[in-house]
């Protein structure tokens, strides 16, 4: 084999097990998450954190697995944590919208208007 085919060997591998590892843990995460969801224990406690932390947990990982090897690391970085602020921010827009609705349905039950 000529030297930029065991390169390419060699780099195929580290993508091969960094995808691995990112999957792993994601996947051990989620568990963790979902437990702590059957549970009710902290951050289940938490509706605008668990929300967050599912669409976190979920998404980002599968933007670092489709990103790595094809973009440079830093840029990846930038992308994955872009992606995890939005992603957190609107899972806690969304359970705020909700607990909003729902206290103004408590309030305009108890006045019974």
């Amino acid at each position: 084999m000529s030297e930029s085919g065991e390169m390419g060997l060699a780099q195929s591998r580290r993508l091969g097990a960094a995808r691995l590892i990112v999957g792993l843990v994601q996947g051990l995460a989620l568990y963790l998450l979902y437990r702590a969801g059957d549970q009710r224990v902290w951050p289940a406690t938490e509706p605008m954190l668990f929300v967050a932390l599912g669409l976190v947990l979920f998404f980002v990982p599968l933007i670092a697995v489709q990103g790595a090897g094809s973009m440079r690391l830093r840029t990846l970085l930038g992308w994955c944590a872009g992606a995890a602020i939005t992603l957190a921010l609107l899972g806690a827009y969304d359970r705020w919208r909700i607990w909003l609705f729902f206290s103004r349905a408590m309030l305009l039950a108890k006045t019974g208007a």
